[in-house]
């Protein structure tokens, strides 16, 4: 399949509840307030100021980690009586990071991605072996990576494309050091390929570059790390499916890679193989990626989203449409894209339909995004299918284009 371009955060109050189906909800059980949320490919978690996570959404393989495969479409409470300082959503599993350094990760295991010697899934935070104390996780697609105290970076899961960066092609069920001695600060592993911002400010990522995803100006993949042609200080980077963006210490927001939805906000055209910046000229504090789309948001919390936005992801309409073809350039599909960064809306926007929601970070699931707002709640937009809104609602038809409020808040 091909496609082609053609045409305000803070402490958020959930009240945890029980859906009662497609249609309702009983009375609120628990009030929590959640700090820090982040999205899987289909569901969300997020910890309050504690340390206690919570999760909604798709749990086939146990992502959710409350003891069940039962999806949920409001949030519930991860098995056990652990705290963590961070949690993040990965495609089928979930892992969160304890004030102590230690790994734990939950969910689908078929590769690997959960670090316990095993390939068995778990419906439970499990430890990842290897007694490495960790600053910071991120999960993947079908893998995981963190770096450890003194900045060296650590693996494990699905390695066909040498995302570990171990200089192997090898899938791993246990963390192994990703290679070149590298000091990182920032990590984030994707489907395909991985991404790191070294102490310096240099960007190195790895594994599948058909894209340019890696960012070197080449299309050829690499099983250790390869210096991202950028020459100014990168402060954060983030991943997709086959696209890359990052942030540079001036506030600018660059992207590289696949751009058949128009996921590098660079127009209309081929994608970049090195950083380019995206069209607006505008400073960002943040920004997300997953999936063929990213979003950012401004220095005071305005959220703007460009790529792929067939499922609402954007948190609004989109101007152009993509096209999807087969291998004989005939149209399949169209769906809603933006080439260049379009700002979301809201419910209860301005009469010029620009949103007056402001937020202090985002976070992109596959096929919908979440956040929490300047107003202290969390909203979330997009695919609803299987409750990753956190509302109360799934269902297959079910898509949500303006930022929604989670349920049970004020």
């Amino acid at each position: 399949m091909y496609r082609r371009v053609v045409g305000r955060f803070a402490a958020l109050p959930i009240v945890l509840t029980v859906a009662c189906g497609d249609s309702g909800v009983t009375e609120p059980e628990l009030s929590v307030l959640l700090t820090k949320i982040d999205a899987g490919i289909r569901h969300t978690c997020g910890i309050t100021a504690a340390g206690d996570a919570f999760c909604w959404g798709w749990n086939r393989n146990g992502q959710l980690g409350d003891g069940t495969t039962t999806d949920r479409a409001v949030p519930v409470a991860v098995h056990g009586d652990l705290t963590f300082s961070e949690i993040k959503g990965g495609g089928g599993h979930t892992c969160g990071l304890t004030p102590a350094g230690e790994s734990y990760c939950w969910g689908l295991n078929l590769t690997g991605q959960i670090g316990d010697a095993t390939n068995v899934d778990r419906n439970a935070p499990t430890l990842t072996t290897g007694g490495i104390t960790f600053t910071t996780l991120s999960a993947g697609g079908t893998l995981t990576c963190g770096i450890a105290v003194g900045g060296s970076a650590y693996c494990w899961g699905w390695n066909d494309w040498g995302q570990l960066g171990d200089a192997s092609q090898s899938t791993r069920l246990e963390p192994v050091e990703v290679d070149g001695g590298l000091t990182f600060v920032r990590i984030r592993a994707g489907n395909f390929h991985t991404c790191g911002v070294t102490d310096t400010g240099e960007g190195y990522c790895w594994g599948r570059n058909t894209g340019g995803q890696l960012g070197d100006g080449s299309t050829t993949s690499s099983t250790v790390p390869v210096r991202v042609d950028y020459t100014s200080a990168l402060t954060d980077i983030v991943v997709g499916d086959q696209h890359t963006c990052a942030r540079d210490a001036q506030g600018a927001v660059l992207c590289w890679g696949r751009n058949d939805s128009g996921q590098t906000g660079t127009g209309i055209g081929a994608g970049p193989n090195v950083p380019t910046p995206v069209a607006g000229s505008r400073a960002f504090r943040h920004v997300a990626a997953n999936g063929n789309f990213a979003c950012a948001l401004t220095l005071v919390g305005e959220g703007f989203c460009w790529g792929s936005n067939d499922l609402g992801q954007h948190g609004g309409r989109s101007p152009t449409l993509c096209t999807e073809t087969n291998d004989l350039g005939q149209i399949t599909s169209q769906f809603a894209c933006s080439s260049e960064p379009v700002q979301m809306q809201n419910p209860d926007a301005d009469a010029d339909g620009v949103s007056d929601l402001f937020f202090g970070s985002l976070t992109a699931g596959a096929h919908h995004s979440c956040g929490i707002g300047l107003d202290g709640l969390t909203y979330c937009w997009g695919s609803q299918e299987v409750g990753e809104l956190g509302d109360g609602i799934s269902g297959e038809a079910r898509i949500t284009t303006t930022p929604k409020r989670v349920l049970g808040q004020p």
